[in-house]
């Protein structure tokens, strides 16, 4: 469930910021709504900040999510967000960004909008 909700997070942030919202009037007014939760209050200000300091370390939850993912396949099941958010950490991982909070996930996110070079 937490992984949903940092990418879920995360995206909505880095979309919010690509379509140059202020994030932190995004993180106030969405932290009262539907949208709010703890993970947004508490760690969307540091996204917008680009700051990811330990909390729960990306390696971590990886970990975690490893053992979740084989639990589920013993089940013959298949987990999508628990994949796509393996496959995001192991990119963090290799970019030298696996002992920062699971919050620096905004890093992938971000880039998803960054502007593309004219071919």
């Amino acid at each position: 469930m937490v992984a949903g909700i940092i990418r879920a997070n995360a995206e909505a942030l880095a979309f919010a910021r690509a379509q140059g919202l202020d994030l932190g009037k995004v993180v106030a007014t969405l932290s009262r709504g539907a949208g709010g939760s703890w993970y947004l209050a508490n760690r969307g200000p540091y996204m917008e900040r680009g700051e990811y300091p330990a909390g729960f370390r990306v390696r971590l939850h990886q970990k975690d999510l490893l053992i979740c993912r084989a639990m589920a396949l013993e089940r013959g099941a298949t987990l999508a967000t628990v994949e796509a958010v393996l496959a995001d950490y192991a990119q963090l991982i290799a970019d030298g960004h696996g002992d920062e909070d699971i919050s620096s996930l905004f890093r992938l996110k971000t880039a998803l909008f960054a502007p593309q070079a004219a071919a």
